[in-house]
């Protein structure tokens, strides 16, 4: 009767959550990163003056377009950071998107996301996927991350090309700016 009814609708609602949720990426997936769309812009995986922990990434958006950052999803490689973007979040056609670690203190910009986990100082990586789980961008720590300078506190951003790394001239980099 009605009972059956109501579980039936429940569990076709349920199927249609799983069937719309993104897939699970497996950061070990080998590709080419894209880097077309949105890439990993600047590290701050040193923290900042006030606190080592004081650790953000940012994306920036290389298109004109504003882009969704639904279903995608950022990791990790000892698993640490597992972000998977929702529906809500987008970033403005040649924009920057700014995540700050555990609150919204890690630098002196309002952050776009918040996230919890933290980045090691060495080996370590960043892989950002589409929601297809097409590899967008990536970054490693290989032994250490290639540049940035934890002493001084300066970020590590990319070029101007947009694919290599230097070291920001900035104590505390250039959040949701051009590098």
């Amino acid at each position: 009767g009605e009972t059956e009814a109501k579980e039936e609708k429940k569990l076709e609602d349920a199927e249609k959550t799983i069937a719309a949720a993104p897939p699970a990426c497996i950061f070990d997936a080998s590709g080419i990163p894209q880097r077309n769309r949105i890439i990993i812009n600047e590290l701050a995986w040193m923290g900042s003056l006030k606190d080592a922990n004081d650790e953000w990434i940012e994306l920036r958006n290389l298109t004109n377009t504003a882009l969704s950052l639904s279903g995608w999803q950022l990791e990790d490689m000892g698993g640490d950071i597992k972000i998977a973007f929702g529906n809500t979040e987008t970033i403005a056609g040649g924009g920057f998107f700014l995540l700050e670690r555990t609150s919204d203190d890690s630098s002196p910009v309002k952050a776009d996301y918040v996230y919890t986990g933290a980045l090691s100082n060495s080996d370590e990586g960043l892989r950002l996927r589409s929601s297809s789980c097409v590899l967008e961008d990536e970054v490693f720590a290989a032994p250490g991350w290639e540049e940035g300078d934890a002493a001084a506190r300066k970020p590590m951003e990319r070029d101007a090309s947009g694919f290599g790394w230097h070291t920001s001239l900035l104590v505390g980099g250039t959040p949701k700016k051009k590098n």
